[in-house]
């Protein structure tokens, strides 16, 4: 089994979609697109959660959903960042954001991959293969369109069989940190799917269903086994009861600003 450690939206500044990607089945994958930076996307010389955020930002300004990659790799550390994940419709390449996974590798034009970077890539291809349950097919941008990216020197080494030297992907360290701010309104809790009448409790059905999945995502990493899926259902209200009684919260298993905050912030325990 490939081992990887990925970077999830959730801890890398990631501030919503400007609307929501549609969501894709495992199954439909077959292939793997290999992309880097180009000329100017971005502002090159980023570092650590710098870079998917420049990138996520870039392209909202696009007027696309925000980060169209589903995943994009730090050149410098190898540290790999989840985008849209293996979940959500890319935007990378038209006619293969069905079919395809994408990684872009965050290098200019003229600059060549590190070593630990393709050790990342390579590793996350043989990840995304194993969880899609087939063996991807290996792509360059070029392939799907006309375009220079993902540049010569990376695109010979996709065409190359993206070789790897065995190296060990590097596991990123994540600080707990501050939590993100409630992304809710005053009075408001995520909570059961109700009449929309009630403006109080947001089960991510109608709206916010990001928000929600960022909170579950955090609760997972803490190693709770709950649903990363954006809606409030009984398997989120019983972690969200446990976790505030473990916490000595009000368990009322919704999930308003002290138990969000407490998400990040409490010891894990």
């Amino acid at each position: 089994m490939v081992e990887i450690a990925i970077v999830p939206r959730s801890e890398w500044g990631f501030n919503g979609w400007a609307s929501q990607p549609y969501s894709i089945s495992l199954s439909e994958r077959t292939e793997f697109f290999t992309h880097y930076n180009g000329n100017a996307t971005a502002p090159l010389g980023l570092k650590g959660s710098d870079i998917p955020r420049a990138v996520h930002s870039w392209h909202k300004g696009q007027g696309w959903s925000g980060i169209g990659y589903n995943f994009i790799i730090d050149n410098a550390t190898g540290v790999i960042y989840e985008g849209r994940g293996f979940n959500l419709v890319g935007a990378h390449c038209p006619g293969h954001n069905r079919q395809g996974l994408s990684s872009q590798i965050f290098i200019g034009e003229g600059e060549s991959p590190s070593q630990v970077a393709l050790n990342s890539q390579r590793a996350l291809y043989d990840y995304c293969s194993e969880r899609v349950g087939r063996t991807l097919a290996m792509r360059g941008h070029r392939d799907g369109i006309t375009t220079s990216c993902p540049g010569d020197p990376l695109y010979a080494w996709v065409r190359a069989g993206m070789p790897s030297n065995g190296a060990v992907v590097p596991k990123p360290e994540i600080p707990s940190g501050s939590a993100p701010a409630f992304p809710l309104g005053y009075n408001q809790y995520f909570g059961p799917r109700i009449p929309v009448s009630n403006v109080n409790s947001v089960s991510g059905y109608y709206s916010h269903r990001e928000d929600l999945r960022m909170w579950q995502a955090r609760m997972a990493e803490r190693g709770w086994r709950i649903d990363v899926d954006g809606l409030y259902g009984p398997n989120t209200a019983s972690v969200a009861r446990a976790f505030q009684i473990e916490k000595a919260l009000f368990a009322d298993g919704l999930i308003g600003p002290a138990t969000w905050r407490a998400a990040w912030e409490a010891p894990i325990t």
